[in-house]
């Protein structure tokens, strides 16, 4: 049961396209604010992510929801852009992720059919390049552009897109939320609002949000030599590095304490370092180049998706953290058919419960301080 016709979306990252997709395909008018000229912009706007189930020793929440989301991911990007994966191989070292992953498979953390063990010489002819090593290979997995899938996602009628425009204020009416920008003019008026702007979000609804953190991510691009442009797969350890198109990408690092996203040379440095521990030739790829961006994480490392506590349809969609384009196409399903009060499966309201934004304690200690 449909209980609108109309929201508004801040956000016009991975998020919010794809709950602007969900929606639209629902039947309801949507309006995406996006403070920037271009989609994806910060966080999403990496050349290449990589869609991906996440092996842990033990079945886990975030392993669960990892391989959920991946799948669906995959469904949609075959769906819009008739994208065809290239497969993840997850490369055996250090030592103690040989363990750590061993044990996950005994534990059928991911189900078989989702993965393939390989010797050494199986890695190396998957990659169509020498790596010495055992893998995992992810068959379903692999690189996508989020930008491009981005504009397939809000490409409806039904969504209209107010590029351009900041959210510096969000108010609640007495039956609508209203958005406006610095200079207080109106940027849109809807019955509903979800907020998935990242870690900007704090900044509208205050402490409420306390609990959110935000992590600096660089990543960079590099052009391929003669032995790299033969990579088949995308290759990942505790970072990740794509098939060469024009170019490879090499992501993967991650600063908790940074304040600001001026490009750091050492990060690329590091980058390429971690690659060469399986790629030895790595150290010969010249950069051309970097980026780096904020991305929002929780406590638990699992995102904030629900209804805000304390105002009314009023909801967050937050705290992917690098693991957007698997998880925000499918929450973004659940959190339609919860806003559209439909009824949900035993497992839809588990995962529901895992990411509600409301798990962690208030952090308020005044009501007035949750006034928007």
């Amino acid at each position: 049961m449909t209980v609108s016709s109309e929201l508004a979306i801040i956000g016009g990252g991975i998020s919010g396209c794809s709950l602007a997709y969900e929606m639209a395909e629902a039947g309801w008018r949507v309006h995406l604010v996006e403070k920037h000229n271009e989609l994806a912009f910060e966080a999403s706007g990496n050349p290449l992510g990589v869609v991906m189930p996440v092996m842990t020793a033990e079945k886990t929440k975030i392993s669960e929801l990892s391989l959920r989301g991946s799948i669906y991911s995959a469904q949609k990007a075959r769906k819009l852009l008739g994208w065809r994966p290239q497969g993840v191989l997850q490369l055996f070292h250090p030592q103690i992720k040989i363990s750590k992953f061993s044990k996950g498979i005994l534990n059928d953390v991911i189900p078989s059919r989702y993965f393939q063990k390989l010797s050494p010489p199986e890695t190396s002819k998957v990659a169509n390049i020498r790596l010495d090593f055992e893998s995992i290979l992810y068959p379903e997995a692999g690189a996508l552009a989020p930008r491009e899938f981005c504009h397939a996602l809000v490409a409806s009628s039904s969504i209209s897109r107010h590029m351009g425009h900041e959210a510096i204020q969000i108010r609640r009416g007495e039956n609508s939320w209203k958005i406006f920008d610095s200079a207080q003019k109106l940027i849109v008026e809807s019955e509903h609002l979800i907020l998935a702007n990242a870690y900007h979000a704090k900044d509208l609804v205050g402490e409420e949000l306390g609990m959110i953190n935000r992590v600096r991510g660089q990543s960079c691009q590099l052009e391929p030599n003669e032995i790299s442009r033969d990579l088949r797969s995308v290759i990942c350890s505790d970072i990740y590095f794509s098939p060469a198109q024009d170019l490879h990408s090499l992501g993967g690092s991650y600063d908790r304490q940074a304040q600001d996203s001026v490009i750091k040379e050492g990060d690329n440095k590091k980058l390429v370092e971690k690659l060469s521990e399986f790629f030895p030739s790595a150290k010969e790829l010249k950069l051309v180049s970097a980026r780096s961006a904020f991305r929002c994480t929780s406590p638990d490392h699992l995102p904030l998706v629900g209804s805000s506590r304390r105002h009314q349809n009023l909801y967050y969609f937050l705290c992917m953290g690098s693991r957007a384009l698997s998880y925000a196409p499918y929450l973004a399903s659940k959190l339609k058919d919860q806003i559209c009060l439909r009824n949900l499966t035993e497992d839809d309201r588990m995962i529901m419960d895992w990411v509600n934004p409301n798990r962690f304690p208030s952090i308020l200690t005044r009501p007035e301080a949750a006034q928007v």
